[in-house]
């Protein structure tokens, strides 16, 4: 299994976009944080992963969150890939409805 990222129509990619108007610092543990994360979805698969807590399935939406620090990124699987599609910073205990809708509408 492997991590990618969703493109829009134009090629533009989204998370990609958003992750490199971060700061350097805070850029380069998710950067990190992606990697391993990659290591550890060939290795132990994504059920194990949603169970150990470093990733989390946020239901029902079908989406699933990766978090660092304050910087969320949603995504969705497809065949055998999790496919990145939306990152954003999370202000508050919920995660906005309109963060969701966007993330759920790049699976489709």
């Amino acid at each position: 299994m492997e991590i990618d990222l969703w493109r829009g129509p134009s090629g533009r990619c989204p998370v990609a976009d958003f992750l490199s108007g971060l700061p350097k610092k805070k850029m380069a543990r998710v950067q990190k944080r992606l990697e391993q994360l990659e290591g550890l979805i060939t290795e132990w698969g994504i059920g194990r992963l949603i169970v150990s807590g470093i990733l989390e399935k946020l239901s029902p939406h079908d989406l699933y969150e990766i978090t660092v620090t304050e910087v969320r990124i949603l995504g969705c699987l497809e065949g055998n890939k999790l496919i990145l599609t939306h990152a954003f910073k999370k202000k508050t205990q919920k995660i906005p409805i309109k963060e969701i809708e966007v993330a759920k509408g790049r699976c489709a």
